[in-house]
């Protein structure tokens, strides 16, 4: 029989380790996760495996333990939702007092404040915020080099000059580093302000309106509209809704391409 789902570590096919997948479920951590493998109680596609290097990409592979299928043990769930200005992309504020995620998913959809959120997204930033109930994925995606590109719409005071544009893709020195945006595009000028559409990788805290800081402008308001390739779209500030299976699986793919531990 074919193994679909199941690869070596120096294939060429992306995947997870198997461990990982498993721990992701809740069913066992990853060190117990290993020795259920090596136990040959860990199949792929119908077939035992007990080699830890084995990597599996979960939506193509049939994984099962001691024969039950790993996926009806813990469903899997991702909603996308439109994150308030001022709120905490944060299911609790550890400091209290600030408004946070866990009410609001509450209001919304029975059983989502259990859901965790899928990188970065500033208090005072609004827009589009991904929350999934794998753990491993909302780990590897807030890593501060996961690499899931952004895209923002952002109304700065005043109107920058073609060079400060050109700035912000050459980037500038911040105090944790270098920062930088992919692209950049002028939406639309007012006497006052501009809104620019602007694409880029970087999740660090405020990277936004620390970026505009070092260039000599004002953030006044940053929408993000999309997220590794997910877009808000018509969803209205507050709202949530549930990704189709082709989302799911684009925003799982950035989790499997996402660095992480080796170990």
């Amino acid at each position: 029989m074919k193994r679909r789902g199941a690869k070596r570590e120096d294939g060429p096919e992306r995947g997870e380790r198997l461990q990982k997948l498993i721990a992701a479920t809740g069913l066992a951590s990853r060190r117990e996760a290993e020795r259920l493998i090596q136990a040959g109680r860990v199949s792929v596609d119908g077939r035992a495996v007990t080699e830890l290097g084995t990597r599996v990409d979960p939506r193509r592979a049939e994984i099962a333990v001691d024969g039950k299928p790993l996926v009806t043990r813990v469903a899997r769930r991702e909603l996308m939702l439109y994150k308030p200005r001022g709120m905490l992309a944060t299911l609790t504020d550890p400091q209290g007092g600030r408004p946070a995620l866990g009410a609001l998913l509450r209001e919304q959809a029975p059983g989502a404040a259990r859901l965790l959120p899928v990188g970065r997204l500033d208090f005072q930033a609004e827009g589009l915020l991904v929350l999934s109930s794998d753990g491993e994925l909302a780990r590897r995606l807030g890593r501060p080099d996961c690499g899931v590109p952004s895209t923002y719409q952002v109304r700065v005071q005043g109107q920058p000059s073609p060079a400060t544009l050109q700035g912000l893709v050459r980037g500038v020195e911040l105090e944790d580093g270098h920062a930088a945006v992919i692209e950049s595009e002028v939406l639309k000028k007012n006497p006052s302000s501009t809104w620019l559409t602007l694409t880029l990788l970087d999740t660090r805290p405020r990277i936004l309106p620390r970026l505009f800081e070092r260039l000599g402008h004002t953030l006044l308001r940053s929408l993000r509209v999309s997220y590794g390739g997910l877009e808000l779209g018509r969803l209205r500030e507050r709202e949530t809704r549930a990704l189709t299976a082709e989302e799911a699986a684009t925003l799982r793919g950035w989790g499997l391409d996402a660095p992480g531990d080796e170990g």
